[in-house]
Formats: C-alpha cells, structure tokens, sequence
C-alpha cells in the first residue's frame, strides 16, 4: 500500500522548505554586507557597532586668534599639498585623539569640495589652518573631550563669520 502525502503534510514541508531558503537568504545578504562593507544594496551598518560612536568629528578652519570657523565661511582657499583623498592629521600632531578614519564622512567630503571648488590664491588671504575637531562624547564617569587635529596650513578669504556651531569664538 502506498502512502499518500496529506494536502496539510505537503503544506508543512514546504513551509519548512521556504523557512530554510528564507534564512539562507538572509545569512547570505549579511555575509556579502559585511564582505563588500558599503556597497549598495548591502551595508554593514556598523556605525552602531563601532567603538568610536562616542566620537564625533569635523573638518574646520582655525583663524590666526584661534577661533574655529566653517570651511564654507572662507573662500579663495590655496592649500598646497591638499590630497586627492582624504586627509592625514599632521604627524608632529597625531596622537589617539587625531586617529585617521577608514571612512570619510559626508560633512569631510563637502568641506573638501568647497575647498577645492572655491581654490584661488586672492591678495587679502589670511593664514589659516585646517583642523579635524574632535568631539569626544562623555561616558560615565567621564566629562569627555575635544580636540582640534592640525591638517594643512592655508591661505583663504574670511567671506562670513558663522562660527562653528557648538564653539564660542
């Protein structure tokens, strides 16, 4: 005698079939996401995994007083040595707090542009320096830190006074 599958037994087996395929699928995106890292569709999201979430960080520029303005606020920039990628903290100023970052953030990648899109040497430039601020959150039992990491030493044009938001001047 033969036995005969139920419609209900057919039904379960092939639920159980696509829970399998559904998490092999599933492991398979997170083992390609973390293997190509941040390549769209996939993604590791490790920005909440790092250990430096408690770290916060932008590009600046440093006035000859001291105080932190926006790239944005400074035109006809001359920075001689500015890289094609990136930027690497001074060595004579590299120290924990001045750590190169594996991946450039958007707000480094539009100060940069600016920079490069408003590149032009003006009688009126003043010494300016680039700097990385460096905040560096509280944790308990910590009153945290900030730190200002020398880039490139450069000449612009002060065009608007907004200072760093965040910074007295």
């Amino acid at each position: 005698m033969t036995s005969q599958r139920t419609p209900d037994a057919a039904a379960g087996s092939l639920a159980r079939h696509e829970a399998w395929l559904a998490a092999l699928v599933l492991a398979t995106f997170g083992v390609v996401g973390y293997g190509v890292h941040h390549t769209y569709p996939f993604f590791a999201f490790d920005m909440f995994t790092r250990p430096d979430s408690v770290v916060s960080e932008r590009l600046a520029a440093r006035l000859a007083d001291g105080s932190l303005r926006e790239v944005t606020a400074l035109t006809a920039w001359h920075c001689p040595g500015l890289p094609s990628v990136g930027l690497v903290p001074d060595p004579a100023e590299v120290t924990p707090a001045c750590r190169v970052r594996d991946v450039m953030d958007s707000q480094e990648r539009r100060a940069l542009a600016h920079i490069r899109s408003h590149a032009d040497p003006a009688a009126g430039a003043v010494s300016v320096q680039l700097v990385r601020r460096v905040w560096r959150m509280p944790l308990p039992g910590d009153t945290g830190a900030e730190y200002d990491c020398p880039l490139l030493a450069c000449r612009a044009v002060l065009h608007d006074s907004a200072v760093l938001p965040g910074v007295a001047p």
